[in-house]
């Protein structure tokens, strides 16, 4: 990895070196003479190319560093001991009935799935208690599973406070997206 950090560097020095030698030359005139006889896009070009193959293989190797490193960490992580909020996740008897609340469910499966570079990382849900934002919660996460993209669901119950299932919701998560 760190022979392609140098190359990527020494490359970048060498277009920079480039773009500073072309910028000192005063005169328009003389440029685009430059620019025609000395073949400017051509060099520039060459220098697009090494620098998008170096940046492939800097992504090449760091995806595989990942995946040792992950490798590592699943061969050393040992979960057995931690907490676990037992009852916590999906309740399909908790889902919504069919065919209510089309409006809402469309908007936050939309949200879900919007890839645009503006969209809200967070989808607050909120309303007085018995308007059905639990139902909701666990509709979304059952069609979120049969879209194969759920890693953990967590649900608090304000009729299990004694079993203090807010002291364990990362330790249930990261669990559950172990266990993925």
């Amino acid at each position: 990895m760190l022979a392609t950090y140098r190359n990527i560097a020494q490359q970048t020095l060498v277009c920079a070196d480039f773009i500073s030698h072309y910028s000192e030359t005063k005169s328009v005139w003389i440029r685009l003479g430059k620019h025609i006889f000395d073949e400017t896009d051509t060099t520039i070009q060459s220098y697009n190319d090494t620098l998008d193959s170096l940046m492939q293989q800097f992504r090449d190797l760091a995806a595989r560093d990942t995946v040792v490193i992950a490798h590592h960490i699943d061969e050393s992580l040992d979960l057995v001991g931690m907490e676990y909020a037992t009852g916590a996740g999906l309740n399909t008897s908790k889902c919504c009935l069919p065919n209510t609340r089309q409006d809402l469910l469309k908007d936050i499966q939309n949200w879900i799935s919007s890839t645009e570079e503006g969209a809200p990382r967070i989808f607050w849900l909120s309303g007085t208690a018995g308007k059905g934002k639990s139902a909701v919660a666990h509709t979304i996460a059952n069609w979120y599973i049969d879209q194969g993209g759920l890693g953990s669901c967590f649900c608090f119950d304000r009729t299990r406070q004694a079993d203090r299932r807010q002291d364990k919701i990362f330790t249930t998560i990261a669990s559950d997206l172990a266990d993925c």
